[in-house]
C-alpha cells in the first residue's frame, strides 16, 4: 500500500502531466496541410520520466477531463469527441505513455536507447489512431477514406514533427531524469492504490 504522501505525490505528477498535455494541445503550429500541438512531445515525455503506469495515469486523466466536457482537446471536449476520427490518438495518448514508459524503465537510459522507445511509443500512436478513424470514418461518418489519403494526411505529413519531438522529449529527459528518480512509486513493480 502506498503511504499518503507517495499518493499525493503520485497525484501531484500525473496531474501536472496531464495540464501540460492540455496546454501542449493549444499549442499550435501551423504547417501547409496540417496544425501540429505540442501533444506528442508531452506524451513522450511523460514516459521517458513518469514510467508506464505514471504515464498512463496523467494521459488517461486527460482523456477523462476531455470527455468530461472540459475543452482541453485540441478541438473542444465532451461525451461526442468519441465519435471523431482523431479521437483514436488520444486513446493512443494512453497506450503510447504507457508503453514508453515500460520500454524506457528497461532500456540503459542512453539517449539512442530511450529515443528507440519513443519511436516504439510513436508508432503504438499511429497504429491506434490510424485504426480508430478509418473505423470512425467508414462506419459511423459513412465517409469512406482510402489508403493513398489516410497515410498522407494522418502519417506521412506529421510524421517528421512528431520525430522532432521524439528528439526534444528525449534531450529534455535525459536532463530531468535526476530529479524523477526519487518518485519511486512510478517504479513498473509498485503498486499505486
Amino acid at each position: 500500500m502506498m503511504n499518503s504522501v507517495k499518493r499525493i505525490k503520485f497525484l501531484t505528477v500525473g496531474a501536472l502531466f496531464a495540464t501540460l498535455m492540455v496546454i501542449g494541445s493549444y499549442i499550435r503550429f501551423p504547417l501547409p496541410l496540417l496544425t501540429m500541438t505540442m501533444q506528442t512531445f508531452f506524451v513522450l515525455l511523460s514516459g521517458f520520466l513518469l514510467g508506464g503506469k505514471g504515464a498512463f495515469f496523467s494521459m488517461f486523466l486527460y482523456l477523462c477531463m476531455g470527455l468530461l466536457g472540459l475543452p482541453v482537446f485540441s478541438e473542444g471536449g465532451g461525451i461526442g469527441y468519441v465519435l471523431k476520427p482523431s479521437f483514436g490518438f488520444i486513446i493512443g495518448f494512453c497506450i503510447g505513455a504507457f508503453v514508453t514508459g515500460f520500454l524506457a524503465k528497461k532500456s540503459s537510459k542512453s539517449f539512442i536507447h530511450l529515443f528507440l522507445c519513443g519511436c516504439v511509443g510513436l508508432a503504438v500512436i499511429y497504429t491506434v489512431g490510424l485504426l480508430h478513424y478509418t473505423i470512425i470514418s467508414c462506419t459511423v461518418l459513412d465517409v469512406p477514406v482510402s489508403i493513398r489519403s489516410l497515410f498522407m494526411f494522418c502519417f506521412l505529413l506529421p510524421l517528421p514533427g512528431d520525430i522532432i519531438s521524439c528528439f526534444l522529449a528525449t534531450t529534455l529527459a535525459k536532463r530531468l531524469s535526476p530529479i524523477f528518480r526519487e518518485f519511486e512509486f512510478f517504479h513498473e513493480n509498485k503498486k499505486f492504490f
